[in-house]
């Protein structure tokens, strides 16, 4: 965008993503894109536990 441009001017500006470019009427910008599989996985669910559910002895 240009210097000195309102956010108003910069929101209706027109933008389009063709293969790996991100063009507007000003600028070109190349983007990387990246493999899905080079992100971690989110954690397996963990079992809830509170302290109270453990199992007592009985007394002797």
């Amino acid at each position: 965008m240009a210097a000195g441009e309102t956010k108003t001017v910069a929101a209706r500006t027109p933008v389009s993503l063709a293969g790996d470019l991100l063009a507007t009427e000003h600028i070109t910008v190349p983007i990387t894109t990246l493999d899905i599989h080079e992100f971690t996985h989110p954690a397996g669910a963990v079992p809830a536990w509170a302290p109270w559910m453990r199992r007592r002895s009985s007394p002797s």
